[in-house]
């Protein structure tokens, strides 16, 4: 299996080097990542730029770009390779609920859906690096195959565990929480510091958010349209007078 891997954190970051190192054990893996840092990239583009890049050796090049871009390129370098799945991270930080909107982690993924890829995203409680990454992060690569569950038509969004647990107590597929939150502006002079609050969580561990709280993975599944064929049926129902 050839996997490309990326993230959002830059190719320097903790979470990629150990989640590289842990993927050695499933295939062969190329790395195209950004130079530094990208978090809250989502899926930005660039577009009608150059951008520089730094070829490290024949499996490793960090892009002074986004993670969209470094998926991108990193087809198009490793031309003579096909690669089976991308899998982006591990973030430094949960992808949870709406975060999953804004996250360069996931925009990575959802470009891989584009070029009709397999895709997972790996997130983590921030700074957690007590917690057995490598156990948890095997268990859940070895339950994706157990289970058939990679797709070309859907992300695979893995969030671990929450402090303080260092071991998970299992595996959840999930729904996606919808965060109720509350923005605000700090203003200092002519700038402005802009704030949120998140002003309701849950237990339940039906949800990402329930799930990664109460000591579980949360595996939740996010499809690249916002299309709803419901609501367009819905809709057109609606502007042709309910006929």
């Amino acid at each position: 299996m050839n996997i490309l891997l990326t993230n959002d954190d830059g190719i320097d970051a903790n979470g990629i080097k150990i989640l590289e190192n842990i993927l050695k054990d499933y295939g062969n893996v190329y790395v195209s990542a950004p130079m530094k840092a990208k978090s809250g990239a989502g899926c930005s583009l660039t577009i009608n730029n150059y951008v520089e890049y730094k070829e490290i050796d024949d499996r490793h090049i960090a892009l002074d770009a986004n993670p969209v871009d470094c998926v991108i390129f990193g087809f198009s370098s490793y031309q003579d390779v096909k690669f089976d799945v991308v899998i982006s991270g591990c973030n430094n930080g949960y992808n949870l609920s709406f975060d999953s909107m804004y996250s360069g982690t996931i925009g990575a993924c959802f470009q891989a859906l584009v070029m009709k890829t397999k895709t997972i995203a790996f997130s983590m409680d921030r700074n957690f690096y007590e917690q057995d990454l490598v156990t948890e992060i095997k268990n859940v690569m070895d339950y994706v195959f157990k289970y058939d569950l990679l797709s070309n038509k859907y992300l695979l969004n893995v969030n671990l565990a929450s402090k303080p647990y260092v071991n998970s107590k299992g595996i959840l597929i999930t729904k996606q929480y919808l965060r109720n939150i509350k923005y605000s502006g700090e203003y200092q002079d002519n700038k402005v510091l802009l704030k949120r609050d998140i002003i309701d969580e849950t237990s339940d561990v039906i949800y990402d958010v329930g799930a990664c709280k109460n000591g579980y993975v949360s595996i939740t599944p996010l499809k690249i349209t916002r299309y709803c064929n419901g609501l367009y049926e819905k809709i057109v129902n609606k502007v042709n007078g309910g006929k």
